[in-house]
């Protein structure tokens, strides 16, 4: 991905929510307009995000964070990446087709149980298929969206519980390298009137060694 995709990416996801940011950054990471990424399913998606946080984050173990549900106090969980589980390059004998963010984006405002009754006579392709064998199919196809995550908040004893969303630890990974890319950009603009364009359009290598003899 490019820095200039990157930046674009991150300027139009601060208006937006969680969805709708992990479109924006699927479309930013595969070069794809966004209503394209939106019709990805979610197994996909997931994968391409995923992959995606492991190498804009260089490290094995990220902090999310979770809302206290006793004293609503912020809690601060490791995530290590190494074991967030990965797709399967194919999944057989599933009798459900996978929903899409465009798909989410329907059921936002409905209850739990509307969304999922929604979605599962969406997506049936067999009839009278059940909500215990889409979950499993789902959980089997992607699997990243089924990991919960759980933090014991040390002032009340709460113990909160959560699903894992890639796509927020991802979008803060996006937002670290838009600021540092930023940074560098206002660096060398000012060393040596270059415009932002102009800095961006330098691969890292080149842009490392101009930061260098910038900062004297």
């Amino acid at each position: 991905m490019l820095a200039t995709d990157l930046l674009a990416a991150w300027e139009e996801g601060g208006g937006q929510d969680a969805l709708d940011r992990a479109v924006t950054m699927l479309a930013a990471l595969g070069g794809v307009p966004a209503d394209e990424a939106a019709r990805i399913d979610v197994a996909r998606r997931d994968a391409v995000l995923t992959s995606a946080l492991r190498a804009l984050s260089g490290r094995s173990l990220l902090v999310g964070e979770l809302t206290c549900d006793g004293c609503g106090d912020p809690l601060d969980i490791p995530v290590d990446l190494a074991a967030l589980p990965d797709p399967p390059p194919a999944v057989d004998g599933v009798p459900f087709a996978l929903p899409t963010s465009e798909d989410l984006r329907l059921v936002r405002g409905m209850s739990p149980e509307e969304a999922r009754s929604f979605l599962l006579a969406r997506y049936a392709r067999v009839p009278g298929a059940g909500d215990e064998r889409w979950a499993e199919a789902m959980e089997v196809a992607a699997p990243a969206s089924a990991v919960t995550i759980a933090a014991t908040c040390p002032e009340c004893g709460t113990v909160t519980r959560a699903d894992l969303d890639v796509s927020v630890l991802l979008w803060a990974e996006f937002e670290r390298h838009a600021v540092e890319l930023l940074a560098q950009v206002h660096l060398l603009a000012s060393a040596y009137g270059w415009t932002e364009d102009e800095v961006l359009a330098l691969g890292p290598r080149r842009r490392a060694t101009y930061l260098r003899m910038a900062a004297g």
